[in-house]
């Protein structure tokens, strides 16, 4: 499962940008037929707004997460370009030895732009692994 909601990540930094934060954060998937782990999902700003962002100072870099609650936009910028952006509303601190512990609700938010939290699409299972490699 790449990024999205009920997702186990790794947050490798994150930088305070005051309303928000930009995390470098990573998810991986188990390959069932060579039993070794690939990363299915990285990058360097994935933005944590709200709750999310108010909470990221209890986590430790470095740490695991659940993803509770995120969207995922696309915007033309300045430049003409269309830009991918990646939300996270919500967050379970994952690192107390492999159980979740509820950090941040998933209630829906929006934030001051009024874009809202995309939902799971049921087109792709939930598949759980109990052995992350993180």
């Amino acid at each position: 499962m790449a990024f999205s909601q009920g997702s186990f990540a790794k947050v490798w930094r994150f930088e305070d940008k005051g309303k928000y934060s930009v995390v470098e954060m990573s998810t991986s998937r188990r390959d069932r037929e060579t039993d070794e782990y690939k990363t299915d999902f990285s990058s360097k700003f994935v933005k944590f707004l709200g709750k999310a962002h108010e909470h990221l100072a209890d986590l430790q870099e470095n740490g695991r997460i659940k993803i509770t609650s995120c969207a995922v936009t696309v915007e033309p910028g300045q430049d003409g370009k269309w830009y991918t952006n990646f939300l996270v509303y919500g967050f379970e601190n994952a690192d107390e030895a492999g159980a979740s512990s509820p950090r941040v609700s998933n209630t829906a938010v929006e934030d001051e732009s009024d874009q809202f939290v995309a939902s799971v699409d049921p087109r792709f299972p939930n598949e759980e692994d109990d052995d992350l490699p993180f």
